[in-house]
């Protein structure tokens, strides 16, 4: 969202577009935290954020052939679901995952490490920009990132499993 009007620009949308845009992205990110808190239990949180990120990367893939202001209301709505759905996830994986005693390092360094992942993505956006003349290339890569991130969100074992099965062999 950075870089929102300029490449909003380079696929043939105004001023007016981008906000309109931003508008799906923000309602729809506000109804999927609901509906992700809900279903965020220790069992099911890989699967909605496998769910999330593969939406990401198809929302991602089709970024850059948008052509009508219909496509690019979905593409908010989807940003705006994943959204939702990954801010859910962050918040409440570590204590599922870890325990809660050391819950406040362990978001603390997750917290750090989202900035800097963060301020990444815009940096490879620009870069983009300046090398090929286009935003639009990057998204391609954040595509292949996300889907992969999304194939193992659905495969990683959780570790508190883990340490439960283990006690359960002793």
């Amino acid at each position: 969202t950075l870089f929102n009007e300029p490449i909003l620009n380079e696929l043939g949308f105004d001023q007016k577009a981008a906000v309109e845009m931003m508008a799906y992205l923000t309602g729809l990110g506000l109804i999927s935290n609901l509906v992700a808190g809900k279903l965020a239990t220790r069992k099911r949180i890989g699967i909605l954020l496998g769910v999330g990120l593969l939406a990401l990367t198809f929302a991602l893939a089709l970024f850059p052939s948008i052509r009508s202001t219909m496509q690019l209301r979905l593409y908010g709505a989807v940003m705006g679901f994943v959204g939702g759905i990954v801010t859910v996830v962050h918040f409440s994986v570590w204590g599922q995952f870890f325990g809660r005693a050391e819950i406040g390092r362990i978001q603390g360094v997750a917290q750090v490490l989202t900035v800097l992942a963060s301020a990444i993505g815009p940096t490879c956006v620009a870069w983009f920009a300046d090398q090929r003349h286009s935003h639009l290339p990057a998204y391609y890569g954040f595509a292949l990132l996300t889907l992969f991130a999304s194939i193992l969100s659905f495969l990683m074992p959780l570790p508190i499993e883990k340490i439960e099965a283990r006690a359960v062999l002793r």
